[in-house]
């Protein structure tokens, strides 16, 4: 145990089964590794469930470090059935994925009358149709001595929706709900104490000058998706819904909204007169206060939990907003952590969409704004470089052939379908003597 809570927690938890929630940042993972040393021999199976591969391995680490009697074993589907047979009658710990787990319940692998209990991380992901609550139901109906303890640090996955708590311990088939705040009085006062405090560095590193342009132009997008939801459904209430005050306000100061925002990455506060475009109004679904919510927060869920009763009367196009929401937060994400290729890549698979296929009815529609273009030209340039030889003329690459390879796809679409289009972009990219970008060749 790393701090004095940990030692209360896991002595709360060890008492009575519970799902526990704590604030992130706290260690619930030091919990869970808790209780997986506590049954690391042979005398008895627990399971491990829903557990990330990173965590996995985390805690494989941690137990040979700790020198237990019975490391934990990650089984996948690389184990044969005889193979994970095996294991389940030697004992120990099993981290397991629930969609393995249930084959092997259903098949009658699983001795259920000796498993001594389930860890379950992760529990607010449960829902009435996933195999996690198949699994609980089949693990009470066979042992009812067996303990069942989950874990979540996402608290405000619990809160959305109607009685989003209560179901989750219904479906887990717990009655107690264990919750470990920040604010906590003796929390609180064991991480503020000077001797105890964490101590934590933080590094600002700015992004370049095409990651910025990439930044604000999604940045564009996602306010002209707000502005577009904000005018097709007056009753949607978005700032009630985040805690902001809807304002009104005139953007007529001329500026861009790129020159009035601040750097993503550091997650500061972006400037209120610097969400809109130029000299435009700016209504409570288009605020820059609204702006910085979207950003932030699980907006792209809020909207859906606004709209959810009457989700089925909202049309294609409301419905591709919210998706598009969605896909322009995770691209903003993704922009930190993904280096240039891969980015472009993932940028290319999306503006794939663009292209007048038939059938191609659900277009998303942030790919139909200008500032688009300007996210693709400006990821473009990060991955590729077009420069010119020393004494020589220009060096034709991926970036000079692009045009030319997009207007030969396109026309070849129009006259031939998407198999034309393929060999029409191929020929292109061989006869100016360069590689398709996002090949193999041109990364």
């Amino acid at each position: 145990m790393t701090a004095a809570f940990h030692v209360r927690v896991f002595e709360e938890l060890f008492e009575e089964d519970a799902l526990l929630v704590m604030a992130k940042g706290m260690g619930v993972q030091t919990i869970v590794a808790a209780f997986v040393r506590l049954h690391c021999q042979t005398d008895s199976l627990v399971l491990l469930l829903n557990a990330t591969p990173e965590a996995q391995r985390m805690l494989v680490e941690q137990m040979l470090a700790s020198s237990v009697a019975l490391v934990p074993t990650i089984v996948t589907n690389h184990f044969s059935p005889v193979e994970r047979c095996e294991l389940y009658a030697r004992g120990g710990v099993l981290c397991i994925t629930p969609r393995l787990l249930v084959v092997d319940m259903l098949s009658g692998r699983v001795p259920i009358e000796r498993v001594k209990g389930m860890l379950i991380d992760k529990a607010h992901e449960v829902s009435e149709s996933s195999n996690l609550a198949f699994i609980v139901r089949l693990y009470r109906q066979r042992n009812g001595k067996g303990f069942l303890k989950a874990f979540t640090e996402d608290a405000q996955s619990l809160t959305r929706g109607m009685s989003k708590s209560e179901k989750t311990l219904k479906l887990l088939r717990l009655r107690k709900l264990s919750l470990w705040p920040r604010f906590q009085a003796d929390v609180r006062a064991e991480l503020e104490d000077a001797d105890t405090a964490p101590q934590v560095i933080e590094y600002k590193l700015p992004l370049s000058d095409r990651a910025q342009a990439v930044q604000d132009a999604l940045v564009e997008c996602v306010d002209g998706c707000l502005t577009e939801l904000g005018r097709m459904h007056k009753s949607l209430d978005l700032a009630a819904a985040l805690g902001v005050k809807p304002t009104k306000q005139s953007d007529a100061s001329g500026r861009s909204g790129a020159d009035s925002r601040k750097n993503y990455t550091n997650k500061e506060h972006l400037s209120k007169d610097g969400a809109g475009g130029s000299g435009r109004t700016q209504e409570a679904g288009g605020s820059g206060e609204l702006l910085e919510h979207a950003l932030f927060k699980s907006f792209d869920s809020i909207v859906r939990m606004q709209l959810d009763s009457v989700w089925h009367q909202c049309g294609r196009k409301t419905k591709q907003l919210v998706s598009d929401l969605a896909t322009l937060r995770k691209l903003l994400r993704h922009l930190c952590t993904f280096d240039a290729i891969t980015y472009y890549e993932l940028l290319l698979a999306l503006s794939a969409l663009e292209l007048p296929r038939a059938g191609a009815q659900h277009r998303p529609l942030w790919l139909q704004m200008d500032a688009s273009a300007l996210v693709l030209n400006k990821a473009r340039e990060r991955a590729y470089a077009y420069s010119e030889a020393v004494g020589s003329g220009p060096v034709s690459g991926p970036v000079g052939d692009m045009a030319a390879i997009r207007t030969a796809a396109l026309a070849a679409v129009k006259a031939g379908g998407e198999s034309a289009a393929v060999q029409a972009t191929g020929g292109a990219a061989q006869g100016k003597g360069g590689a398709v970008p996002g090949s193999a060749a041109a990364a």
